[in-house]
């Protein structure tokens, strides 16, 4: 290995001009490095440093100030790049198979456009023997369950009876509205089951609105031209928009 190593070592001299070049051979043959045929004054640093970087030797025999030099030649290495930190994955905890079971059942036993009841559902059930325990943690696994799924609303949510549950899906509308915009009014599920009406109201293209969204547009690019690199920009305020909610469960008076 360290016959392969001498011979892979390429050296360039480097000597004031008429300087006596032998006594740098010598150096360079008794250590079995091979002559590269570079040849460079002091005054030529620069084409030194160029052809370095080419790798066209690696050591450099130089006699400077009446002394012999031995350098070796080493790329520096690059910085490293810093490596992102890895994200921490938020744990999920698998949904329960009961669930499954659950929104089938209430699915066979509300076609038809009917509606069922929690304790009718987990009766069902528990007849069955699709799911084992009391009548009352059954009642509350249906409940849980039809929640989870968002497919299934609560229909009597406005009286103290058992609740009811019959199939959902959301929807959307848009209309003209007085004003020159849209009323979107989009139905939701609330986190008790009851669905509820969700509207926004658009503003119109004006030709004012029109210049306020270029105004928002050029503060951005002024904000990110005038922020350092590695600095977040305050995003710029959005045009109002008028959100209403109504919850038929507002005025109820008792639990679903």
């Amino acid at each position: 290995m360290a016959a392969s190593r001498k011979q892979s070592v390429k050296v360039a001299f480097c000597a004031p001009p008429g300087e006596d070049l032998e006594p740098l051979r010598a150096l360079a043959k008794a250590r079995g490095w091979s002559d590269s045929g570079s040849l460079y004054q002091p005054e030529q640093w620069r084409e030194l440093v160029r052809d370095a970087k080419r790798r066209k030797f690696t050591t450099v025999c130089a006699s400077v100030g009446g002394l012999h030099w031995l350098a070796e030649v080493v790329p520096v290495p690059k910085p490293a790049r810093p490596q992102p930190e890895p994200r921490s994955e938020v744990a999920t905890e698998p949904v329960p198979a009961i669930y499954a079971v659950v929104a089938e059942r209430t699915r066979e036993l509300t076609g038809d456009e009917r509606a069922a009841s929690t304790e009718a559902i987990a009766q069902s059930l528990l007849r069955d023997g699709l799911a084992t325990g009391s009548l009352a943690d059954i009642k509350k696994t249906v409940r849980q369950a039809l929640l989870s799924t968002g497919a299934f609303c609560v229909t009597n949510s406005e009286t103290n009876e058992e609740p009811l549950w019959r199939p959902w899906k959301a929807t959307s509308t848009s209309e003209a509205h007085p004003s020159g915009g849209r009323l979107i009014q989009t139905q939701v599920l609330s986190s008790t089951g009851v669905p509820c009406t969700v509207s926004m109201l658009t503003k119109p293209l004006t030709p004012e609105l029109l210049r306020e969204v270029v105004d928002m547009l050029d503060a951005t690019v002024a904000r990110k031209k005038e922020t350092p690199q590695g600095t977040a920009a305050e995003p710029p305020s959005v045009p109002s928009k008028t959100t209403t909610v109504t919850d038929p469960s507002s005025s109820r008076k008792g639990r679903p």
